[in-house]
């Protein structure tokens, strides 16, 4: 699960953080994401892209599902977009449709 700004600022993190708990899924976040999960939560990957951590980005690059919720897959985070999440089927959720599709071409809107 890939968390950001967007869940906050639309205060559903409750509700994600109980589906991340409840099904057992690793979420990281953007720098606007964070608080989704506490740092203690061991689902907690941390915050990737380019002020994120190392493992957080492996993670993203390993991954043959990401669901992104509430994100804009800025360049702090996908800086090379043929590279990021290239295994990954990719589940975006957005209230903004002007976000869906916006960069990536192998979206399931």
């Amino acid at each position: 699960m890939y968390c950001g700004g967007g869940v906050t600022a639309s205060g559903s993190f409750k509700d994600l953080r109980k589906l991340i708990q409840e099904s057992n899924i690793p979420a990281c976040n953007t720098i606007m994401g964070i608080g989704v999960l506490g740092y203690e939560d061991e689902l907690n990957l941390g915050m990737l892209g380019m002020h994120g951590r190392y493992s957080t980005n492996q993670a993203i690059d390993e991954c043959d599902l990401l669901i992104a919720c509430g994100v804009r897959f800025s360049d702090r985070v996908a800086l090379n977009t043929e590279k990021f999440a290239k295994n990954a089927y990719i589940i975006h959720i957005d209230i903004d449709k002007s976000e869906i599709d916006k960069i990536f071409l192998h979206i399931l809107a």
